[in-house]
């Protein structure tokens, strides 16, 4: 699994906030995080999801996802023939990292 190269967008979303978008292709590799509990830092699995413009305006298109618990929510979902007409919803639950857990919603739209 190769580093993910900077510069990293990683999906922040406090409880009950929900982020919606569709994927335009994505790729998985790995990040160095340092959270406070761990200052010598953590290597996490990292999805890095590409998003159009009008689901992100603002540079880098891109959102990079590293909870365990929505990494393996969401691999799947992105290794459909049919990605490009999905929509996925985030929205977290729960208290701060690392206890925080997301809840993953799919649904079919038009295609982009």
């Amino acid at each position: 699994m190769a580093d993910l190269q900077g510069p990293f967008e990683i999906l922040e979303l406090g409880s009950g906030e929900s982020r919606s978008f569709r994927v335009e292709r994505w790729e998985v590799g790995s990040s160095m995080i340092h959270p406070p509990h761990l200052p010598e830092g953590k290597v996490l699995r990292t999805i890095r999801v590409h998003v159009p413009k009008e689901d992100k305006p603002t540079f880098p298109f891109y959102w990079d996802l590293l909870a365990k618990t929505l990494v393996v929510q969401i691999e799947p979902h992105l290794q459909r023939p049919d990605l490009r007409e999905l929509r996925f919803t985030i929205t977290a639950q729960g208290p701060p990292p690392p206890k925080r857990r997301f809840m993953l919603t799919v649904e079919r739209v038009a295609p982009s």
